[in-house]
């Protein structure tokens, strides 16, 4: 049974395996109406294809129609949220 998303600041939000996901970064770049307008608009970093949860990350993308412009690939949530800023 699929859970019901819940809304996080006007975006609809989903868990992904059992991890926490989140957009991290500087307010004025989360300024948008949409997430396929803010995925269309501004870069991501990702951890890179062999970490487990990239996958369902990529799904939730790919179900939504969003193709999102991935500016670098890291191996660890530390790096994530350092590029981030």
């Amino acid at each position: 049974m699929r859970r019901r998303p819940i809304m996080v600041w006007g975006f609809a939000a989903e868990r992904i395996e059992e991890e926490p996901v989140g957009l991290h970064g500087v307010p004025d770049r989360v300024r948008y109406r949409s997430l396929g307008a803010l995925l269309a608009a501004e870069p991501l970093i990702l951890l890179t294809r062999d970490v487990a949860i990239r996958s369902g990350i990529q799904a939730q993308f790919a179900r939504r129609g969003l193709e999102p412009r991935i500016a670098a690939d890291v191996d660890d949530m530390v790096m994530v949220r350092l590029l981030a800023l």
